[in-house]
């Protein structure tokens, strides 16, 4: 981390590998399921595969300009448009033939007709894209801080989790971790920011997930432990 998104992640916090582990998605988007175009539902985060079949900068008055491409699949065609972007990596990125998995939320188009995606995430479609952080998974969402963009801060924090799960420690006693059928502090850790596939949205979301309720319980946990220590001096 060099030291301009150093002095960003201190704007949230962020300034050890234990303040890292600790800082929690507040919310998830589940981007696990990819559909085909003509299945896409207004309002529902949905990840889709799609070759773009145009794609061009378009003006809208003096300054206003909105990035558009046309996608298609061999179900139907679906418009993706960003009206903030860097022009020269869009139009290297999102080109004509190029074959990408979109994750967005899709709107109904107030003056066309027709389904639209605004601001969509995009991969290039590759046969890596089992690792992605941002398409075909659970996805994790952090408050994060201008200048600050979300995905490069899920990188962060799986290089932190990736590289340092191993050192942290586990502190629960034994018999209440299999009384409540707790997943070790490591394991919880790095379920609650990377779940994987199989994980429930509805219990992430309600923080009810194993890996949450674990992580719930030993603050309370620890709370009591220091409240009995005061007690006794």
């Amino acid at each position: 981390v060099g030291p301009k998104r150093a002095d960003l992640l201190k704007k949230i916090n962020l300034e050890t590998v234990s303040d890292a582990l600790f800082y929690l998605p507040f919310r998830y988007d589940d981007r696990s399921q990819v559909k085909k175009i003509i299945k896409l539902v207004p309002g529902e985060i949905v990840s889709f595969v799609g070759e773009v079949v145009d794609a061009a900068v378009i003006r809208v008055g003096r300054r206003r300009k909105i990035f558009e491409a046309l996608v298609q699949d061999d179900s139907g065609f679906v418009r993706v448009k960003w009206f903030q972007f860097n022009e020269t990596y869009m139009t290297e990125k999102i080109k004509v033939g190029r074959k990408l998995i979109f994750s967005g939320k899709p709107t109904h188009n107030k003056h066309g007709g027709g389904l639209e995606v605004i601001h969509p995430d995009t991969e290039i479609r590759s046969d890596e894209n089992s690792g992605s952080l941002e398409i075909g998974r659970i996805v994790p969402i952090y408050h994060s801080t201008e200048g600050l963009h979300l995905k490069s801060l899920r990188t962060i924090m799986k290089n932190v989790v990736d590289n340092y799960k191993n050192l942290i420690q586990e502190f629960l006693p034994e018999k209440i971790i299999r009384r409540y059928k707790f997943p070790t502090r490591s394991e919880a850790i790095q379920r609650a920011h990377f779940p994987p596939g199989d994980a429930s949205t509805k219990l992430l979301e309600k923080f009810q997930d194993p890996s949450q309720a674990r992580l719930i319980f030993e603050e309370f946990f620890l709370l009591q432990l220091a409240l009995a220590f005061k007690k006794r001096h």
